[in-house]
Formats: structure tokens, sequence, C-alpha cells
């Protein structure tokens, strides 16, 4: 106290300093400077493991993102002068500045790999086309050297690689490609699904050859994930069944809060564990590392050390039990089509509707990973929309957890936003959820919504009308039409509340048009 009132200071942290190493190192000399010998080296500096120790996690992380983008930008269409101008446009600094960074060290890489004549696997691809493009005798003496082509993975091919591969054929040559377009999830790397959902408009006559069995999961799992993936529009429709019939149902488990999943995961693998399902056989998968801490460090603390695997990361694997973590509607949860990177955009700008359909094909491979028990970590009122589409008939149904699953609309009566069932205010305007309205109101007010909303929606114009299809749309706008996701959307949120009559009214097709669309997503 005596000290204090003198003015001397009794404590004093440097922990500020600490954040950052260059700042840490000037502070650091001057605390010490002139309490040591004067024979040190100022020069002196550690090394990279040493500095870096405590950033090791963040710098990996950083640098699988830098090459990512280096993957995007070599199979876009822009050079390093136009991806640069477009990220210093970017209303985000982190967008800003990690361009800033990372366009040097990209192309300090490639420079480096061009003066020591290194190449890696995107170099080797690169070159080869520009050794077809510039020797045409090199080309053909491939073309007649390889007979037959085989290219595994071809959901996964991006724009060089089929440049390339188109290089490697010929109309003698026999190219066999595998793929499944359901498990297309490399989009944000620069992966083109249009390629195999296409197949016919880049490849010649091509014999398309579906498998349609599936001998890894039980028929309730395959059902489900069937289901799922339905809901996309941009895809080669196929329906696959189950080897193996029978099986469990899938089980959803709905928490009180958010990521409050461990109690009930430990007491499932305990009892797994006690029918005899090795350690190894079980899986617990998440879209993003937020979903997972606090699942791992209790399940670790009691002795469990279960693999826990992104879903990209767990492409190609299988288990006999998997948990699939963070199904909720909230910012963050799965899906969440506006989570993917900014950081991508500047390379290669994404709509939600293709944004939201790799999300549902990350769902699938998840889903498909699970060979017997599969089990859905939710929360109440909360729910994710991808479960909302596998049909109930699949589900196990704990009855004192299903408090507020059911889909519907809510609308804020200000300004007619969507509110999710947890939500207290609008996020929109701020108007208190629970302010008393009339079901009149209400009705008007979704009625107001959807009409808003479905004229929103561009219309899908063919490349030419024929009579038929000219007359029905001077009766209903959209006749003829496919059914966008947001249509669907606002379909399920409403279809309860007004008669078909007015329906079709509002969506613009026909009262047929509007029963055959409810059936076929089995709205009750």
């Amino acid at each position: 106290m005596e000290l204090k009132k003198a003015g001397i200071t009794c404590l004093k942290t440097f922990d500020k300093a600490t954040h950052n190493s260059a700042v840490f190192n000037q502070v650091l000399n001057k605390i010490i400077k002139g309490r040591i010998s004067n024979n040190i080296s100022t020069d002196t500096v550690l090394h990279y493991h040493e500095e870096f120790a405590g950033f090791k996690k963040e710098l990996n992380k950083f640098f699988r993102l830098v090459l990512d983008v280096k993957a995007a930008i070599k199979t876009s269409n822009k050079n390093f002068n136009e991806i640069e101008d477009e990220a210093m446009k970017s209303k985000h600094e982190r967008v800003r500045l990690f361009y800033k960074v990372a366009l040097p060290i990209i192309k300090g890489y490639n420079d480096y790999c061009e003066d020591r004549s290194y190449l890696d696997f995107d170099g080797l691809i690169d070159y080869s086309i520009k050794l077809f493009k510039e020797f045409p005798t090199i080309k053909d003496r491939y073309q007649q050297r390889f007979k037959y082509v085989m290219v595994d993975e071809f959901q996964d091919v991006n724009n060089q690689q089929v440049e390339f591969l188109k290089y490697l054929v010929n109309d003698n040559s026999q190219l066999f490609c595998v793929g499944d377009d359901w498990q297309s999830i490399y989009g944000f790397r620069g992966s083109e699904i249009e390629y195999i959902v296409n197949f016919k408009a880049h490849f010649n006559e091509p014999e398309i050859i579906t498998l349609n069995l599936n001998y890894r999961s039980t028929d309730h799992i395959v059902k489900a994930s069937n289901e799922v993936i339905k809901k996309n529009q941009f895809q080669v429709s196929k329906d696959i069944s189950a080897v193996k019939k029978g099986g469990p149902k899938i089980e959803v488990h709905y928490a009180e809060v958010e990521g409050d999943d461990e109690s009930f995961i430990w007491s499932k693998i305990e009892q797994h564990l006690e029918d005899g399902i090795h350690p190894e056989e079980i899986l617990i998968l998440y879209r993003r590392s937020a979903m997972k801490q606090k699942v791992q460090d209790a399940l670790e603390k009691s002795g469990v050390r279960v693999q826990f695997k992104t879903i990209h990361g767990s492409k190609g694997l299988e288990a006999q039990v998997v948990f699939i973590l963070g199904l909720n509607s909230v910012h963050g949860g799965f899906p969440d089509p506006w989570m993917q990177d900014k950081i991508y955009y500047v390379i290669k700008k994404t709509e939600y509707n293709t944004l939201l359909e790799e999300e549902r094909r990350l769902f699938y491979v998840a889903l498909t990973r699970a060979k017997t028990h599969l089990y859905l970590m939710s929360q109440k009122g909360s729910v994710s929309e991808f479960i909302k589409d596998i049909p109930k008939d699949l589900l196990l149904i704990n009855e004192n957890e299903i408090s507020g699953v059911e889909y519907k609309i809510e609308l804020c009566k200000s300004c007619n936003s969507k509110i999710e069932e947890h939500f207290k205010f609008c996020p929109i305007c701020g108007q208190d959820i629970n302010v008393n309205v009339t079901q009149e109101d209400k009705l008007n007010i979704s009625l107001n919504y959807i009409k808003d909303k479905v004229n929103e929606i561009p219309l899908f114009h063919h490349g030419w009308l024929d009579t038929h299809i000219y007359e029905a749309r001077l009766k209903h706008r959209r006749a003829y039409e496919p059914w966008s996701l947001e249509e669907d959307e606002l379909l399920r949120g409403c279809c309860i509340q007004f008669p078909t009559e007015e329906l079709s009214e509002l969506f613009g097709r026909s009262q047929g048009g509007i029963k055959s669309r409810i059936k076929e997503l089995k709205i009750n």
C-alpha cells in the first residue's frame, strides 16, 4: 500500500507483447538491456520451430488454405493480377490481408519450383497440356500408346484435368470414368460437378452404366440418403438399393442446448463396445471444427479416445457406428452455405443454391459412411432441414425429444422476415416475436410473404416454347417449369395454411401441379 502511494510500480506484466513476436522481441530487448553482458549478440534469432511453436496449429491451417487457394487459382481462368485486384476490392479485411500474404507465398513457391526445375502435381498436368499443345507429334504418340484410359473419382475433376484427359485420348481410345456426382464435395478447391452430370456433352456418344446397389449400408440408411440427395436439382437421377435389408432405424438426438451431446454419445458408444464393436468401427463426423471440441474433450476425459473426422476427411471410410454432429439450423450449423470461406469468392463467386447443393452432397457422404448404426445430433427448436428431408418412418423417434421438430414457416409481423422457432426477436427489425397477432393477420402476412418470395424467383426460360407450353403459361406463368429449392421450402411451410386453389394462384402453377408436388415432397 505504501509503495502504491509513493507511485512505485508494484506489478507489471507484458502479456499483450507476447501476441506478436516482433513486438515481444523489442520489449524484451528494452527490459534486459544494460542488465546483462554487453558481449551478447543482438543478431541471434530463434529457429522457426522455437519462435512459432505456439502457433503451429494456426499456421498449418493457414498453409492448408494457401494450398487450396493455389489449386483453385490454377484451375480458374484468372491470372495473379486479376486475383489481386479482386481481393483488394473485398469488403472484408480478413480477405484482403489473406491475399496480401498468400499471393507472394504462392508466387514465390512457383518461382522456386521453376528455378529448381521442380513440378508438383498441378504443375505436371499444366506442363503436359503445354507439351501436347506445342508438339502435336508428342500428343499423337501418347494417344496411340494408351488405348485404354481409366479415371477414378471423376466427380472431383477440374477444368485443367479434363483438358489434359482430352489431349490423352482420341476417337480410337477406350475411356472409362468412374464417379458419383452425389459425392462431389470439392467445389471450393475448383472441382466441377458439371463434367460428370453432363458427361454426354463433354465426351462423344458415351455409354452410361449406373451402379445402383449399395453393399455397405443397411436399408434404412440407403433409403434416407436417397431421399436427402434427391432434393438436389443438379444431379444424375438414380435410385440406389441396399443389399443389406433391415437393420436399426436412424436415431436422432435432440439436445436441450447446442453442442450438449456428449452424454448421449458416450452412452451409445459404451453400449456398442459392450456388444463387441471394435473402437475403430466407430466414427464421429463433423462439418466444422467448432462442432467437435466440447464432445471430444468430454469423451477423452471419460477415457474414450473414438475417430473424430471432418466429413471431407471421412470420404472413402466406413464404420459400423457413425455419429454426425452439428445438424442445427443456426449460423454455423449444418447446412450453412454462407459459412463457406469468403476467401474462395475472390476466385469464383458461387450462388446460394450451388453452395446448398454441395452441402447436401456432403451430408450424403456423411450418411453413407455408416454400415449399421447411424446417429444424428441436433438441437430442440433448431433442427437442420437435412433431418427434415428424411422420411419419418426411417427414423427412431423418442417422443420425449421431438418438441419443436416439425417444420413450419414463422414470419415477423413487422417486416415479414423468416423467424426460427427459438428466436425471441426478429433478427432483421428487432420486433418482439411474442407480440400478440390475430390468426387473420398471420395469414395475411404469410400470403404477402409468399407472393413476394415467389415473384423474386426468376422464371426458367426454355430456349423455345412449343404451342402447348406457351398456351399453358398464359394461364399459369410457371407451367412446365422445374420446381426450385426456394419454391419447395415455401410450399412446405404454407400448404397447410391455404387451399389448393389459392396455392395455385400464389405459385403460378395448376392445381394438379400443386397437388402432385405436395405428394412428391411427402408433405402431410
